[in-house]
């Protein structure tokens, strides 16, 4: 059975290349072959003869939202993420690992303005605040807050301000 060889582009230690079968699939399934339909075959080959190389989608970045479902503050957290990763991505125990894990148990975020102030003082900047989603309850939700966000208060404060976490435009 003829094959093409495609590597799957990942990080080096989960590299694997995927054979794609172009023949219809055996009775037994094998794991390691996908199987798609001829169609899927004849455009692979086109791409092959005629540019040489295939080349997959660029993969989300690190920092990409892990709760794309929830979209009504999927940008400022895609900003806000961003902007963590930059801080500490790779710290495991770090406000990215945190607001990634609190994200992925759908936390929200929201306009509040600046602590002690209303939106009509003068001077005062809105920021955002980290609250949480349908998924959790608020014993749950409190309990991962003083676990894992809490010790990086300061971090938080300075990346949920309006400049960080993208502008102060409510959706709607």
């Amino acid at each position: 059975m003829p094959t093409i060889a495609v590597p799957i582009l990942r990080p080096l230690m989960l590299q694997r290349t995927v054979a794609l079968a172009c023949e219809p699939a055996a009775t037994t399934l094998n794991p390691d072959v996908v199987s798609p339909d001829a169609a899927d075959c004849a455009a692979l080959r086109q791409v092959l003869e005629t540019v040489g190389h295939f080349a997959p989608a660029p993969p989300d970045p690190p920092w990409a939202d892990p709760r794309p479902d929830l979209t009504a503050d999927h940008d400022r957290w895609q900003a806000l993420l961003e902007a963590a990763y930059r801080h500490d991505g790779q710290d495991p125990h770090g406000v990215y690992g945190a607001l990634s894990g609190i994200r992925c148990c759908g936390a929200r975020l929201e306009l509040a303005p600046p602590a002690g102030k209303t939106p009509q003082s003068a001077g005062a900047r809105p920021g955002w605040r980290l609250v949480r989603g349908d998924e959790l309850t608020e014993a749950e939700y409190q309990r991962l807050r003083s676990i894992y966000l809490v010790p990086h208060t300061e971090a938080l404060t300075r990346l949920l301000s309006v400049s960080s976490a993208g502008s102060a435009r409510q959706p709607g």
